[in-house]
């Protein structure tokens, strides 16, 4: 069986050089959209707007296409210069992968360490090739040029995997972003929601989507947040890592830190609004009272923002802020909120119960957290 295949291959493709070339062509045109478009495009995006200053949003996939037709024609004028033939035509594709490296390892900082090792490569690569000019011999069959091709492009994949930016989080912002852009707040809302980990920047992404989903006080919770960070905005200093302009999040809020957000600040900016109108930022500043478990300002604030009793009516208070109300009645002497909630009261006490369960307190925090993890009672108790 062996030796018909090998007599197929011979019979067809023996000293076809052009077929080896064509499919290093197509495979790379394969990979190169891939890559730029289902992998690095947000970050490609981001590349480009802080080269270009423009913001390129919905036609990304065209800009993709051209600039996967000009490394080709990059690759065609470097024929001239390199003259790679046979087994290892698929090194004359390194200055290509290098291109790609370079526009995908320079957001959101330059890594001096992946520069250096790209400069070595670039440094190395001209020297080595020289000696590879005449690398077709007369009785080179088809898979005899495929395999040393197929090699070097593997390992050019995996040492491109291994150079470009990986860092998950960053890559969660930017899809974040893209999806706003669309004005797509659900599935931005859906960007790695089951991860354990954040970023202040994600947090803030994600504050925002649901300020404009006016759901904060309902899922806020819900996501993992930044110990012992209070600051759920996006700030001026964000917009070199920003894809989603910040003059619509500015528009939005009516608020926009240069850089940190402080409570004071945030507290100054809520006196400066009407009180008594309910504004996307009477959230924020409800959220982050809950952040820092100062229940006592909550109560205070929250009537301003919120008709308490046609709440109470109507079961339309949000969910944190309903099950902070019930605690609140617990731990407070004298509560200026008396709230009532049949089911939240419920599993409030079946929270308590459970945690009376277990004596040790770490055993006691993963146990809840499997369980009530995603409950205001749990952040409060035990979340640092």
């Amino acid at each position: 069986m062996k030796e018909t295949i090998r007599r197929f291959w011979r019979n067809h493709f023996q000293g076809d050089v052009h077929a080896v070339h064509a499919f290093n062509y197509i495979l790379f045109t394969i990979y190169a959209f891939v890559f730029l478009y289902g992998i690095m495009v947000d970050l490609l995006q981001l590349f480009l707007q802080n080269i270009f200053g423009i913001n390129f949003g919905g036609c990304m996939g065209l800009v993709v296409i051209a600039l996967v037709a000009i490394l080709l024609l990059i690759k065609i004028g470097l024929n001239k210069l390199f003259r790679l033939k046979g087994r290892y035509h698929a090194l004359s594709f390194v200055p290509l992968f290098l291109l790609m490296i370079l526009i995908t390892i320079c957001e959101p900082r330059f890594s001096v360490l992946k520069a250096g090792i790209l400069g070595l490569v670039l440094l190395l690569y001209i020297p080595f090739i020289s000696h590879l000019k005449n690398s077709v011999r007369k009785d080179d069959d088809f898979l005899t040029l495929l395999i040393p091709n197929l090699i070097v492009f593997l390992l050019l994949f995996l040492f491109t995997t291994f150079m470009t930016n990986t860092d998950d989080v960053f890559h969660y912002e930017l899809k974040t972003q893209r999806f706003l852009n669309k004005n797509n707040v659900k599935s931005a809302l859906k960007v790695a929601g089951k991860e354990s980990y954040t970023s202040q920047r994600l947090l803030a992404l994600r504050c925002y989507a649901m300020a404009r989903d006016n759901s904060m006080g309902e899922h806020l919770f819900e996501y993992p947040l930044v110990p012992g960070n209070t600051d759920l905005f996006l700030h001026e200093t964000d917009k070199e890592v920003m894809i989603y302009p910040l003059d619509s999040v500015k528009a939005f809020l009516g608020y926009l830190p240069k850089e940190q957000s402080t409570l004071e600040a945030l507290h100054r900016q809520i006196l400066q609004a009407d009180t008594l109108t309910r504004t996307p930022l009477a959230d924020y500043w409800l959220c982050t009272l809950l952040i820092k478990k100062d229940l006592g300002a909550f109560a205070h604030w929250l009537p301003r923002f919120y008709d308490i009793k046609q709440a109470e009516q109507q079961g339309n208070l949000p969910r944190y802020y309903r099950e902070a109300l019930v605690l609140y009645k617990t731990v407070s002497l004298d509560p200026q909120i008396i709230f009532n909630s049949n089911q939240t009261e419920v599993n409030f006490k079946d929270f308590k119960e459970m945690a009376r369960q277990y004596s040790d307190k770490r055993i006691r925090k993963n146990y809840l957290r499997r369980n009530y993890g995603n409950t205001y009672w749990w952040h409060y108790y035990y979340r640092n």
